[in-house]
């Protein structure tokens, strides 16, 4: 029986298949704890996303600002016939939106930061100027009698999606006065939040000059819907990584470390939606999907680069531990399956380390701490493995390698694909190239050389 065991283990050493498959089921096995690392990198970064939203919800949030919309109502008469047969009329009101012919937004951006623990919270205060000109609204080009319209109950709305971040009181210019908004969106019967300011009556003029001064807390985001004939918006802030957002570009930007400034001009012709409209016929949800404005995102975000990074976990221990085998093949030493497994386990710290140290330092710094003690760390264990210094100096040398390799990756995220298709398929063709001469049959271990033909006898 002990003979029979020891037979069969001389077997499995010398059985190079199946050695591979050996090794190949450590590798499953480690997904183990590399599965459970990437988990901890999700919690960490819905943590990060609750901070956010914590902060926000007494800051400000996103903030789309939609408006000046002037919302007049008219009386609809329509004729019915009762239950008894006879015809009666019933009146009931209905609205009609205008917008300006002229708009132009003007908003200047300072960006802060907020902690909430470790996390950084980024946020910003905006000072908007909204100006232009309404024309005197046209019911008939809309089919309604002027003589139904209760100009006396007009309205000037104002929607901004968080409105609890307004932070001091709203003023209306028109025609030359100054006006104060009211909270609401009046009696409009329009959802959202916002502020309107009943006109009570519209002066007996062509045009309408208005202007709106607004200081708004926000976060992450802020659009501005281009409602005029003829629209600009300029946005500018002290964030040198804006990501700007609709339908329409900026027509000019300029972005340095300082900060940014943009500038769009929307022609009427190019929107989805009139400047006039019957309410009860039109959807509103139009207006905010042809907002305009910018993102603030963070250029680095270590958890979208930590998820990234390990997806490359499972190819980076099957070149790890390709090398080790190839070694074990050329030298005749063997490498036992605990220490394939342990230094399995320090690569896979690798991304603990990473997020851990980038919670607190740059992405950058924290990949070169990272990096470097698990290179030190599996080379020197590699060394007592491996039991010569230029056998561990090939394995830290190959991870070296593919640290680097993997950073580039991350870096150049345009390119990723094919530097990452590139690197694959040349570790697959070197690894074809060193495994060319194997037995792997496992009878006579590696061929150095095929043998040289018999000498033949000459004969006459």
């Amino acid at each position: 029986m002990e003979q029979t065991f020891k037979s069969f283990r001389s077997w499995l050493d010398q059985a190079v298949f199946i050695r591979v498959l050996v090794i190949g089921f450590v590798i499953i096995l480690l997904q183990i704890p590399i599965s459970m690392i990437e988990n901890q990198i999700y919690e960490r970064q819905s943590t990060k996303t609750k901070a956010i939203k914590e902060v926000s919800a007494k800051w400000g949030g996103t903030q789309i600002i939609v408006g000046p919309k002037l919302v007049i109502p008219y009386i609809k008469t329509t004729t019915y016939t009762n239950a008894n047969g006879k015809a009666e009329i019933s009146k009931t009101k209905h609205y009609a939106t205008f917008l300006p012919d002229t708009f132009n937004a003007q908003s200047k951006v300072t960006n802060k930061t907020r902690y909430r623990g470790i996390f950084k919270v980024p946020l910003y205060q905006a000072q908007i100027t909204i100006d232009g000109h309404y024309s005197k609204p046209d019911f008939s080009s809309l089919g309604i009698d002027n003589k139904t319209v209760l100009w006396d109950e007009a309205e000037l709305v104002v929607q901004v999606s968080d409105a609890r971040a307004i932070q001091q009181q709203v003023y209306l210019k028109w025609n030359g006065r100054s006006l104060p908004f009211e909270p609401g969106l009046g009696k409009t019967r329009q959802k959202g939040y916002g502020f309107h300011l009943p006109l009570k009556s519209l002066p007996d003029t062509k045009t309408y000059q208005f202007s709106i001064n607004l200081l708004l807390n926000g976060s992450e985001r802020l659009y501005l819907t281009p409602l005029g004939k003829d629209s600009t918006i300029q946005i500018s802030a002290n964030w040198p990584d804006p990501s700007f957002q609709g339908n329409w570009l900026p027509v000019k930007r300029t972005i340095d470390r300082k900060g940014f400034a943009a500038t769009w001009k929307i022609p009427y012709i190019s929107r989805n939606f009139s400047q006039s409209w019957l309410n009860d016929n039109f959807n509103e949800t139009l207006l905010s999907q042809a907002a305009i404005g910018v993102d603030f995102i963070s250029p680095v975000n270590n958890y979208r680069m930590a998820v990234r990074s390990i997806k490359y976990a499972f190819v980076f221990l099957l070149l790890t531990f390709g090398t080790m085998w190839l070694i074990e093949v050329i030298s005749r030493h063997k490498v036992h399956l605990i220490q394939y497994l342990f230094i399995g386990l320090g690569m896979s710290f690798f991304y603990l380390l990473l997020v851990s140290f980038s919670e607190h330092i740059s992405f950058g710094w924290s990949y070169s701490i990272a990096s470097i003690a698990v290179i030190v760390m599996v080379t020197a264990y590699s060394k007592t493995a491996l039991k010569t210094g230029k056998r561990a100096l090939v394995i830290g040398s190959g991870i070296t390698l593919l640290y680097g390799y993997l950073y580039t990756l991350l870096q150049e995220q345009n390119y990723s694909m094919l530097i990452g298709s590139i690197g694959m398929f040349t570790a697959l063709a070197l690894v074809m190239f060193l495994t060319r001469k194997i037995d792997w049959y496992g009878q006579q271990g590696t061929q150095e050389a095929d043998p040289k033909p018999a000498s033949e006898s000459n004969e006459p």
